[in-house]
């Protein structure tokens, strides 16, 4: 009860003043430009990636290889790092504005590099498409969901091929609507666990039953889901 009230009373402090860095378990989060709405307050109340942060130190294994696609500012990945190690994880991001922003949060952090991966989360390597980049960041998607303040050609990164390079066992994804497209064309033999956002809203009720269809075909179960949208995947065997 003492820790959830000063939680509250560090975010009505935050949302008044509005501080540059926040600490959200363990990790020093500099604030992305252009922040605001909900997703700051989030930031501030200490609930950003909510789920993420609460379940994967629980999840994760010493041992375990992470490849994150949609990295956004590199926060899951900072938290998968704490128990997996920096050179466990892997990070796939298409917003050219961002890979910055994750390497301020990981210096920050006291680590010194990271494995970025500039482009788009696609099946296999290929040449560049269309990227659409919005002013809230965490908008910014392959689908043009009609606020996109410029478009980007960025190479598309094979998600299979790092699965096979790095030997993850972990796949962490949250791309705006674009694992639908992605999911179907994924090896998903190799991994142990997979967190997933699977939005609804940019595909209907029909997608998002498919995609946890196919990840539960594959051999896995639903252990954990988060407001219909955050979803826990583990092999079953």
């Amino acid at each position: 009860m003492l820790s959830e009230l000063s939680r509250l009373v560090r975010y009505g402090w935050r949302m008044a003043t509005r501080p540059s860095r926040v600490t959200i378990s363990g990790v020093t989060l500099n604030v992305p430009q252009g922040a605001h709405g909900r997703v700051l307050a989030s930031i501030y109340a200490e609930k950003y990636e909510g789920l993420e942060v609460r379940e994967l130190p629980r999840l994760l294994k010493a041992g375990d290889v992470v490849v994150e696609a949609g990295a956004a500012i590199g926060f899951v990945g900072l938290i998968a790092q704490q128990t997996v190690g920096a050179g466990n994880v892997h990070m796939i991001e298409a917003n050219r504005d961002l890979i910055p922003e994750i390497e301020r949060n990981w210096r920050d952090n006291g680590v010194a590099s990271a494995n970025i991966h500039h482009g788009l989360a696609a099946a296999e390597d290929g040449p560049a498409v269309d990227f659409h980049v919005a002013d809230l960041f965490w908008a910014s998607s392959v689908i043009d969901h009609g606020a996109t303040r410029r478009t980007d050609r960025v190479d598309q990164i094979g998600v299979n091929r790092l699965f096979r390079e790095t030997g993850a066992s972990v796949f962490i994804c949250d791309i705006e609507g674009g694992e639908f497209a992605l999911l179907p064309k994924l090896d998903l033999s190799g991994l142990r666990l997979i967190v997933i956002e699977l939005h609804e809203k940019r595909a209907g009720a029909g997608e998002m039953a498919a995609a946890q269809a196919q990840i539960i075909n594959a051999g896995f179960a639903l252990t954990q889901s988060f407001k219909n949208e955050v979803f826990i995947f583990e092999k079953t065997a």
